[in-house]
Formats: C-alpha cells, sequence, structure tokens
C-alpha cells in the first residue's frame, strides 16, 4: 500500500556523483527530502531490502523504493511534468541520454572511481593505502574528457544542442548534472585547476536565468570547486 504521506527521503552518500545527480534534480523539481547518510559498504540488510543491488541512491517518494540514478531522473521528470528537464524531439533526447551515459559510464570508469577509490575509500574502509599511480592515471584522463566536450561546445550552444527547455533550462539538463556530479567530486580531491580556456559564453551555475548556462565547469577546466555540496 502506498502512503503519499510518507516523508520524501534518499539515501545516498555525499561523494557519489550519482547521488549527487538525484540531489540537483530534485533541487530542480522544489522537492523537499530528508537526506540520508548512507554507510554503503558496510552491506548492512536495511540497503539490501531497499534495493537488492546494494547501491545508492536509493529515493523513497510518494511511498515507493527507487534505485539507480538515471531510472530516478527521468521518473522524477514524468512524474512532475513542471518545470520540464528534458526537450522534446526524440534525436534530442538521445543526445542527452548519450551524454549522461558518457558521465555515468566512461568518465566514472576512467576518472572518477580510480580517484575516489585510492584517495577516499581506502581510508574509509582501511582497505590499503592510496596508489599514486593510479590517481595520476585518473588525473590525466580528466584532459581527454574535456577536449571531447570542448569539441562538442564548438558546434552548439550548450552540451547537447543549441536550444533552451522550459524558458530557463538547458536542453543539457541531466549531462550537466552528471558532468558536474562527477567533475565536483573529483574537484574536490585534486588537480587539475585550469581557467585558461574561454568560458565561452557562460555564467557560473548557481541559479537564475546565469545559472543555466551550463558547463563553464567543464569549459574552464574549473574542476577545483570548494566544499562539496550536499545538495
Amino acid at each position: 500500500m502506498n502512503t503519499n504521506t510518507q516523508t520524501t527521503r534518499l539515501y545516498h552518500t555525499a561523494l557519489s556523483p550519482f547521488c549527487r545527480k538525484v540531489r540537483l534534480v530534485l533541487a530542480e523539481k522544489k522537492i523537499e527530502v530528508e537526506l540520508v547518510e548512507e554507510r554503503y559498504w558496510e552491506g548492512k540488510a536495511e540497503l539490501l531490502r531497499r534495493n537488492p543491488a546494494g547501491k545508492l541512491p536509493v529515493l523513497r517518494y510518494r511511498g515507493n523504493m527507487m534505485a539507480e540514478s538515471q531510472a530516478i531522473a527521468e521518473y522524477l521528470d514524468e512524474a512532475i511534468p513542471s518545470p520540464s528537464l528534458m526537450p522534446q524531439t526524440p534525436m534530442e533526447r538521445h543526445e542527452v541520454r548519450r551524454l549522461c551515459a558518457w558521465f555515468d559510464d566512461k568518465f566514472h570508469e576512467e576518472v572518477t572511481r580510480p580517484i575516489l577509490n585510492e584517495r577516499v575509500w581506502k581510508k574509509i574502509t582501511r582497505s590499503g593505502y592510496p596508489d599514486s599511480r593510479v590517481v595520476k592515471d585518473g588525473l590525466r584522463a580528466i584532459k581527454e574528457h574535456i577536449d571531447y566536450l570542448s569539441t562538442l561546445l564548438e558546434t552548439r550552444r550548450w552540451l547537447a544542442g543549441n536550444a533552451l527547455v522550459d524558458r530557463l533550462r538547458a536542453q543539457a539538463w541531466r549531462e550537466h548534472h552528471a558532468a558536474q556530479a562527477g567533475c565536483r567530486t573529483v574537484g574536490r580531491l585534486g588537480k587539475p585547476r585550469r581557467r585558461d580556456q574561454e568560458a565561452r559564453r557562460d555564467a557560473p551555475y548557481g541559479g537564475g536565468e546565469q545559472g543555466v548556462r551550463t558547463l563553464p565547469l567543464v569549459t574552464s577546466w574549473a574542476l577545483v570547486t570548494g566544499p562539496f555540496s550536499t545538495i
């Protein structure tokens, strides 16, 4: 039985880019949420009951338990249609999903995961000492990703296209969140910090009309962005 009066609750861990993506979408939809920090590496039975895959994030919303960040993000956009956060045409939607998958899969495997594992999770889980070679490989991989994104932005105004969604939302809303989530996670942990590339036509992300001009964070290589937000 679903009880829609239940508090919306997100089981998450602060440094996960997947959890951050869901927090950002919840903020876009103006959904008040209770954040519950989960020590998922301990393999507690409660987490496995919420998500048999044993992964975060897990969102309790309107009496339902939901897992997988991309599925949660798309559900929220369909369940709460205003503001709409996806473009209208199938091809535009494909491009948004393709780029989101880029950050969730390729960027995460080549950059976020190795750096986080070595510099954070090994210490937390007491599973050994950081391997500086793995960290350096992850940091070097950032350049290839930034070069690719910069190439995309040579031919389009936003990361996924040239138009805005729902007046102020960029077409690239979700892959922007994926990018921001991944880059902020990495940025909190180390180098590089480069601002010699043109910020293109964009102002820093941070709310209002200027805030939706996407990916100055990526195009300027400003990967060290200060304390990790809890939103």
